[in-house]
């Protein structure tokens, strides 16, 4: 066996054995990692079908990419967290009233996520855009979309040189160059 190639087989992180597969929806036994590519062995479906990420750890991802950049200030220091920023999740809950006979009832919306720095009314027009399917609120298959998009878009390696396995010291110093550069922008 190639010394790179069991390098890639034996440091492949273990976490979220057993996590149900939300396309598969029960024939998957759960999460089984491929030894070095990002699926599962039981289904060959992607990490991102497996929803193996929680809100926090999306968080610490988009904290890392948004600290030490001019977007920082929608990042929050972590007590006791050695100076990791997480990113503070923007919310929006939308009441609306539905009058029917005599007691009002409420119809209420979730977006687990919208754009910063906006009104309820900008946010909700930029919402109308997106389409209904993908659209992020709390518990459909728009907001597990918009997860899976945030875990392929976001590795870990592309923000963070430590997380890249095989760079040389020079290497290693021109990402970290990079990703400050980008950071800057």
């Amino acid at each position: 066996l190639c010394p790179v190639l069991f390098q890639m087989s034996v440091s492949q992180p273990q976490s979220g054995r057993g996590v149900p597969c939300l396309r598969c929806r029960g024939t998957c036994t759960g999460f089984e990692p491929h030894s070095w590519r990002k699926i599962c062995k039981s289904c060959k479906c992607s990490q991102e079908d497996h929803s193996l990420s929680s809100d926090v750890e999306d968080d610490r991802k988009i904290g890392r990419l948004l600290s030490d950049s001019k977007y920082a200030t929608l990042t929050a220091r972590v007590k006791g967290g050695d100076g990791v920023r997480i990113y503070k999740r923007n919310r929006m809950i939308i009441t609306n009233p539905i009058v029917s006979r005599k007691d009002p009832t409420f119809d209420t919306i979730t977006y687990e996520w919208a754009p910063p720095g906006l009104t309820q009314k900008l946010a909700m027009q930029y919402m109308e855009l997106i389409p209904k399917e993908m659209q992020p609120v709390a518990g459909t298959d728009g907001a597990c979309y918009r997860r899976r998009q945030l875990m392929r878009q976001l590795p870990l390696y592309d923000q963070d040189p430590s997380q890249c396995r095989g760079l040389a010291a020079g290497e290693l110093k021109l990402m970290e160059d990079f990703v400050k550069q980008y950071k800057a922008e």
